[in-house]
């Protein structure tokens, strides 16, 4: 699986390395602390399988170039910068209800 963290916050920290290299020996992390504009995002993420994502965009024209993404990850709090309805769209399903019990 080609798992991809755009989240600087969640790249440079080194117990989340850890872990996510023990498990996904390729992944790619944002190592540089980069601020993607969408063109960027999308060439840095396009052959993903699995995102972790912190305040990048994630909408309806990203979706659409990257056509092996099955898993969208969040990296803090909040989905506003997910649009949720091209998720729909495009046939992923989300699982808010673990935090509101």
């Amino acid at each position: 699986m080609n798992v991809i963290a755009t989240s600087p916050s969640f790249s440079k920290n080194k117990t989340l390395q850890k872990e996510i290299y023990k498990y996904f020996p390729n992944a790619k992390l944002n190592l540089d602390g980069k601020r993607f504009d969408k063109k960027e995002l999308i060439e840095f993420i396009k052959d993903a399988d699995a995102v972790i994502v912190g305040l990048e965009p994630i909408d309806e024209e990203v979706l659409g170039c990257c056509s092996n993404l099955k898993i969208i990850s969040k990296y803090g709090v909040g989905l506003n910068n997910i649009d949720l309805e091209a998720c729909k769209k495009k046939r992923y399903s989300h699982r808010l209800d673990w935090w509101s019990k």
